[in-house]
Parts: structure tokens; C-alpha cells; sequence
């Protein structure tokens, strides 16, 4: 994947791929998601990633696994993965996961000399995607079509939603699509209560197409209801990236509700360029939510932004949303990254390290009990509308504080 046209970066992509293997397990995923942020998925950076994951510990593994899952495979990373599942049985999922990624030609080399113990619903995700390599571009449009189709009424884990998204990204490279049919699929007006994955394909494809005109509809959609659309409608606008993005945004910015300035603030620390980073520094000062001030914060963070050091520090010192993240991670990541020493980072740096240890050990014991059967106290569940008021007592909405995301 390139660039588009005209982006300055912040910071170029060739001095943070080192981090990549850098010795400390915190930077090395910092490093990766800082890719997977901007959906740069070049077929440069998975052979490190898999080095790096070949030196990890467990948990470490597992998470550069989970966050490498959209990398572009080559032939040479689909046989290395391959030979990672006989070495990491507990983490099979998870690369067989990646490795359905891979475009449908390389995957129907792939199956015809792969030896390799497929589940029955796996070799059925497989041979779905192998089969899209024998559709014209006609074809292969009317089956995202019927395929969104059959998706209508029912919950993304309900049916193989990421397929969907496979499809879109299949199509997006045929070079023979049509951009009149596409822009008559993405310009369709779909109702606020509308139960299918079309919109959310579209927001797909416009993103993949980096179609700039469709701008301002990826920007309605920011003020949607649907998390899934809002999610997908951010990818979208990270994958087109241009200045007119990151203007789009500031526009509606201060006067848009709490979900808006929370996606908006996370397509801005995905677009790593100069314009975005003097945005975020504008709006983190006139912002008076803790949770977007948090965002804002992090994504300063996550463009590598120098100038914003001080500001961040300063969010730190004063308070900020602690329940969402802990900024001093990002923040000393950042400054690892750019090669400033933080006179308080080494002492952050053990204390993480000391609440990741804790975490890992307590999820242990969690786990030990529960196959031992013994069984902890049950918990009072309330249910809880969409739209009623929280019951932390925040006074927001229950879907746009504890339920976000539900």
C-alpha cells in the first residue's frame, strides 16, 4: 500500500520501521500499530514483524500477532507463518486468521501445496476466498452485493463479516472496476434504522479507492449511532488522508457531540502529518471532556509529535480519563521513537512493565481458578437502553460512555 499523492509525513515511515525490533517489547508494538493506525500495510514490514514475534514472549506474541493480521502477505510470509503454527500451537488462531488476509491468488497457490490441518469452518473461509480469484469484476461485485445481502438483520459475529471486507479489498485491486458502478453503490441513502452491511462495505471501498469526493458522506457518518459505521467510516477516512480530511474534521469539530470528537480525534492521530498534528494541538487546548482531551492526548502521541511533549505532560499532571488508557505508555514510546529522554520515563517504564506483570499474573490466577471450578461471586447484571443515561453516573448516554462499543 502507498501513500497518498502530496501526504508530508510527520515523521518518515523508514526511521520508525527499526523500532520494530527494538528490545523493548512496549516500543516494538507501538511501532506496529503505528503502521496499522495509518493503514500502511506495506509488504516490507510483515517479514519484521514476524521476526519480532519470533523473539517475543507469550503475550507479547500474541499481541503483535493480533495487530499484524492486515499486513500484506507474501508467498515468503505465508510459508514462514505456516511454520509458526507447528512452534506456537496456543496462537494458530491468530496466524491462520492473518493468513486468510493474503490475496485470493496467492491463497489458491497456497492451498494446493499447503499441508496444513484446517478446521472445517477455516478450510471454509479458505476456499470462499480462493474461489474470488475465478470472478470476473461483474461477478465479483454482485457477490459483495449478495453478501451484504446476507448479512441484513444480523450481528457482525453472527456471520463472517470480515469476509465482506475481503471481498471489498479484492475488488478494490481489480483494475477494470468500474468507478461509475462503485460510485453509484456508495452514493445510496441509507436509512438511520437500516439493518445490512452495504453502507459499511462502501465505507470500505471508499476508503480503499481513497475517493475524496465521498469526503463529506464518511464525515456524516461520523455522526452516526452505528459503532461499527462510525469505525469503518474512520478507517475510511485514514485511508484517503488528505488535507481536506483533516480540514473536514476541524470544520465540525468543537460543535459535534462526544462519539464524533472521539473517532474524529483518532482519524487525526492516524494521518501523520504536519496539518493534523497543529489540529490536535488547537483542539486539546480548548477541550473541556477528559476523554477527548485523553484521545487527543494519545494521538499526539501516536503521530510521534514533538511540539505536543509539554502538552501531554501537562494532561498528565492535571488529570485526564485513566479508565480509557495510560498515557505515559504512548508518551514514552513516543520519546523513545524520537530519540528525547523523558526524566521521568524510566520510571514509568518499570512501573507498566510492573502493571503489565501484575495484569498477566492476575489473568493467571483467573484462569487457574476456573478450570479448578471454583467459582467467584456472582454479579448483579442491570440492563441498560442504548440511550439512558449511564449508570457510572457520568451523565452521558450508556452507549457513549460504559457501553460504547456494546
Amino acid at each position: 500500500m502507498v501513500m497518498p499523492e502530496g501526504v508530508i509525513l510527520l515523521k518518515s515511515f523508514s526511521d520508525v520501521k527499526p523500532f520494530i525490533l527494538h528490545a523493548d517489547e512496549m516500543v516494538q508494538r507501538f511501532s506496529v500499530q503505528y503502521f496499522d493506525e495509518a493503514k500502511y500495510w506495506g509488504e516490507d514490514l510483515l517479514p519484521l514483524i514476524l521476526q519480532a514475534v519470533n523473539t517475543a514472549l507469550a503475550d507479547a506474541r500474541r499481541l503483535l500477532l493480533a495487530i499484524s493480521r492486515n499486513f500484506l502477505q507474501s508467498e515468503m510470509t505465508l510459508k514462514e507463518m505456516m511454520s509458526m503454527i507447528d512452534h506456537y500451537p496456543k496462537e494458530q488462531y491468530l496466524i491462520k486468521r492473518s493468513m486468510l488476509n493474503a490475496p485470493a491468488p496467492l491463497l489458491g497457490r497456497f492451498e494446493q501445496n499447503s499441508d496444513l490441518a484446517w478446521s472445517p469452518s477455516e478450510y471454509k473461509m479458505l476456499e470462499q476466498r480462493v474461489h474470488l480469484a475465478e470472478l470476473d469484476t461483474d461477478r465479483l461485485f454482485k457477490r459483495l452485493l449478495e453478501y451484504s445481502e446476507e448479512g441484513r438483520g444480523r450481528y457482525a459475529n453472527e456471520f463472517d463479516y470480515d469476509f465482506g471486507l475481503y471481498l471489498s479489498r479484492e475488488l478494490a485491486n481489480r483494475p477494470d472496476l468500474s468507478k461509475r458502478v462503485i460510485r453509484q453503490y456508495l452514493e445510496v441513502d441509507y436509512p438511520e434504522d437500516y439493518d445490512g452491511y452495504d453502507d459499511i462495505y462502501a465505507c470500505e471501498l471508499a476508503g480503499l479507492l481513497r475517493m475524496e469526493e465521498y469526503i463529506p458522506q464518511l464525515i456524516k457518518y461520523l455522526h452516526s449511532d452505528a459503532d461499527l459505521l462510525l469505525e469503518k467510516a474512520a478507517v475510511a477516512l485514514t485511508r484517503i488522508g488528505t488535507l481536506d480530511v483533516i480540514r473536514a474534521i476541524q470544520r465540525e469539530f468543537q460543535s459535534a457531540d462526544w462519539s464524533f470528537r472521539l473517532f474524529a480525534g483518532g482519524v487525526l492521530g492516524t494521518i501523520k502529518h504536519p496539518v493534523a498534528e497543529q489540529t490536535m494541538l488547537q483542539l486539546i487546548q480548548s477541550e473541556s471532556d477528559d476523554s477527548i482531551r485523553t484521545i487527543l492526548a494519545a494521538n499526539l502521541c501516536n503521530i510521534l509529535s514533538v511540539e505536543g511533549i509539554p502538552i501531554i505532560k501537562q494532561v498528565i499532571a492535571d488529570g485526564y480519563d485513566e479508565m480509557m488508557l495510560d498515557l505515559r505508555e504512548p508518551l514514552y514510546c513516543s520519546t523513545v521513537i524520537n530519540g528525547i529522554v523523558l526524566p521521568e520515563g524510566e520510571a514509568w517504564h518499570r512501573e507498566l512493565l510492573e502493571n503489565e506483570r501484575a495484569f498477566r499474573e492476575r489473568v493467571a490466577a483467573e484462569s487457574v481458578l476456573s478450570m479448578s471450578g471454583t467459582k467467584s461471586k456472582p454479579m448483579i447484571k442491570v440492563k441498560v437502553g442504548r440511550n439512558e443515561p449511564c449508570p457510572c453516573g457520568s451523565g452521558k448516554k450508556y452507549k457513549k460512555c460504559c457501553g460504547f462499543g456494546a
